[in-house]
This record gives C-alpha cells, structure tokens and sequence, in this order.
C-alpha cells in the first residue's frame, strides 16, 4: 500500500466517509471485461470538470460531459509485452500516473507523463476511493475478438499499434484539446502543433481512437484528434463523418466495496 493510497483512505475514512456509489462492484464483473473495452473516468479534481463541461458546451445533441479521462482494456493475449502477467485485465491510457497523482505505476514500476500500461484493478481501487469519482466499463461493438481473423493476426496488428505508441508524450498542447470541442479552431492546429512540438503526443481519447482505426473498430475516416472521451460512448448522429460512429451500446458504472453498502 504505497503513500497515495494511504491518503486518500485516510480522507476518506477519517475526514469525509465514503457515499455510497451507483454501479456494479468491480470484482463481481471483472471476469465479463474483454481486452479493446473501454474503460470512462470522471475525475474530481478541477482539470477534469474543466474537462466535462467543454464536452458539454461543444455537443448539441447527446448527453454528454459525463467524463473526463478513457482507456483501453488490455491482456497477454492481443499484445506481445514479457512483463504482462497472463490472465490479468491492464489498461493502456495516456496520462499522469504514479506517485504525483494517483500512486500507481506503470508496468515498469516508473511514474509517467503519456502512453502507459497499468495495472487495471489498481488504477479502479485508487481511482474510486474519492466520492466525487466515478468509473464505468463499456463493452466494444464488434470487438476485433469476435472476427474470423486469429488470434494470432490479432495479436501481432495490436502489438505493432502498440510499439508506435507506447511511451509517447501527452499531449499538453491545450489548444489541442481545444480544438476537439471547438471545430473553428482547426486549421490552425498544424501551425500550433509546430510551434508547441506536439505533433506527435497523444491525449486520453486520441490515443484510444489512434488504436481503433489501427484495429479496424472505427472506420480510416475518423480523425484521432478530433476525438474526445464522451465521443467514445456518446456519439451525435454525423451525415458529414467528422464525427467517430457509435462503437458502444452499455455505459456500466462501477465501483469498489468502500463505496457498497454493507449494511
């Protein structure tokens, strides 16, 4: 039990007891979570309302706004990694792990700032100790699992994603991220992205869409950085394609035994 976690248990326990949170328990479920699964977190800082109420502002359709943070299911069997345990959910995200934030490492054992693998049932056990925290796990429509093609084709397409992806930087080009919600801003990304250097970073949501064209979930004509995390599971209806398609039909909110009542 690292520094964080005792931390944010102390908060929770001591100073605020812990409300009890909608959802399934994690564990109950966890066997029913398939690799290239999305994983939603709403987080309960500043950065992350700051987040939820620009994809609020920018849709005009769907209910959105209802998270901040995504990732990816990932297992030994779709990536070729010696240091994935067989039989045990990760997840690959872009984003600040480790003892800054949340306390959990990478793979490695290392703190970083972009593309990673974590443990899954550590990231959701610290992730969901704060009350005004959720997590929910939504299974892929046509999940590359369920295709004629073998696991081995499967395995090797993913693990050749994941080698050009992995250990990249996030992308902390604001106006990047600015630009998903915001379509007028645009055409000037590419100026913006050379001047910033950040062509090549990937945040939350523009990684997992980067994936998904790789692992043919959505179609070429969808634009990574465009793409931000209530796009995942909250798609509007797009004649003109600038949108992702819908790729999600379950929103599952989970959640640990600290926030289950017992009683």
């Amino acid at each position: 039990m690292d520094v964080t976690y005792n931390y944010y248990s102390y908060y929770s326990y001591f100073w605020k007891q812990p409300v009890i949170k909608k959802g399934d328990l994690y564990n109950s479920i966890k066997n029913k979570i398939r690799p290239f699964d999305v994983v939603m977190f709403k987080g309960g800082n500043i950065a992350a309302n700051v987040i939820c109420e620009f994809e609020r502002r920018g849709k005009k359709i769907s209910a959105c706004g209802d998270f901040s943070h995504c990732g990816m299911v990932v297992t030994s069997d779709i990536i070729n990694e010696p240091l994935l345990e067989k039989g045990k959910l990760y997840i690959l995200e872009s984003t600040l792990g480790g003892l800054t934030t949340d306390g959990v490492k990478d793979i490695n054992g290392k703190t970083c700032f972009g593309v990673q693998l974590r443990d899954l049932d550590k990231v959701v056990a610290h992730y969901d100790v704060p009350n005004n925290t959720h997590i929910a796990w939504c299974p892929i429509i046509n999940n590359p699992l369920d295709a004629t093609k073998s696991m081995d084709e499967i395995k090797d397409k993913m693990t050749n994603i994941y080698k050009q992806v992995i250990w990249k930087m996030y992308d902390y080009n604001l106006f990047d991220f600015a630009s998903v919600i915001i379509p007028l801003l645009r055409p000037l990304r590419p100026y913006i992205d050379k001047i910033m250097r950040s062509e090549d970073l990937f945040f939350c949501s523009e990684l997992i869409a980067h994936v998904y064209i790789g692992m043919e979930i959505y179609p070429d004509y969808v634009i990574p950085l465009n793409t931000a995390p209530d796009d995942l599971i909250h798609p509007e209806e797009d004649p003109d394609k600038l949108r992702p398609p819908k790729i999600v039909n379950d929103v599952n909110y989970i959640t640990t035994d600290i926030h289950v009542n017992k009683f």
